[in-house]
């Protein structure tokens, strides 16, 4: 009964969680620190009650896995804070146990990387279309930058050595056609990805419109002295509050800030496919 209890307040912020990400681009941070008291404590009142601190233990540990990976996530740059506060109350919620076989929490994870990047995917597709009239422009743009250029000839010489190798090493034929086809793809799947954040992503603001944890795309400068940048993982309140000052002395302009597409609704549908279909995998073996 208090799985059923865990999993309904879960939907509950997950789906809160969506509709705020979709409007606001952020997911408050009081939703998600009440999923991870509110799941500790129920997991608490549960494990006294049934006389089973397994209840409570299976709880801590689901967090403790799903916060070393939100660490992980959020400070490589590949996640914002509010997915992986997110994701640390699911640890919670889903639990880890070790005389389990099916670990619920693994298969949400391996959900959200599928139905994750699928979702990626068609968000991206979405904005590539809808900014059409930029695109094809800034494609040419970005293929003709320097990092691009340095690039081109060894993605282009690995692909036809591959490609040349293969003839001739006939065991391996399968990995090197695979390596040949993937070496450009990989590139003009950057160059795709780069044209979506210069033309849909990257956007100017004012310093008094930034909140907690937005990223700041390029360096700014006061005196020589660094403010914030793209290196800060997300912009704080001390940050944002100097930036006002300065703003309003005429020392900085408009900010340019990037933002990300709202990933918590594929947190939502991964969570479903979960709890709907389980292990789903086996149907397919």
């Amino acid at each position: 009964m208090y799985d059923l209890i865990l999993f309904i307040l879960g939907f509950i912020v997950i789906l809160a969680g969506s509709l705020t990400d979709l409007k606001n681009r952020e997911v408050p941070d009081w939703l998600n620190y009440g999923l991870i008291l509110g799941v500790i404590s129920l997991r608490g009142i549960y494990s006294v009650y049934l006389y089973d601190y397994n209840i409570f233990l299976s709880g801590l540990l689901g967090l403790g896995v799903a916060f070393l990976l939100a660490c992980l996530l959020f400070y490589t740059g590949q996640w914002g804070g509010g997915d992986a506060k997110l994701l640390m109350g699911l640890g919670a919620v889903f639990g880890l146990t070790f005389n389990a076989e099916v670990q619920l929490f693994f298969i949400f994870l391996f959900n959200l990387v599928i139905f994750g990047s699928i979702y990626g995917l068609v968000w991206t597709f979405y904005l590539f279309i809808a900014n059409w009239s930029k695109t094809g422009h800034e494609f040419v743009q970005v293929l003709k930058t320097r990092r691009a250029n340095a690039f081109k000839i060894p993605i282009f010489v690995i692909s036809l050595i591959s490609l040349v190798s293969s003839f001739f090493l006939i065991e391996f034929r399968y990995p090197l056609w695979l390596l040949s086809l993937a070496s450009p793809l990989m590139f003009y799947m950057w160059v795709y990805t780069k044209v979506i954040e210069n033309v849909a992503m990257l956007k100017k603001v004012l310093p008094s419109m930034l909140t907690e944890g937005d990223w700041i795309a390029e360096d700014i400068l006061s005196n020589g002295k660094k403010i914030a940048g793209p290196s800060d993982l997300g912009i704080n309140k001390k940050q944002i509050s100097i930036l006002n000052e300065l703003y309003k002395k005429k020392k900085i302009n408009l900010i340019l800030i990037k933002e990300g597409i709202p990933f918590i609704p594929s947190f939502l549908i991964a969570y479903v496919v979960t709890l709907v279909l389980g292990n789903w995998i086996l149907f397919l073996l």
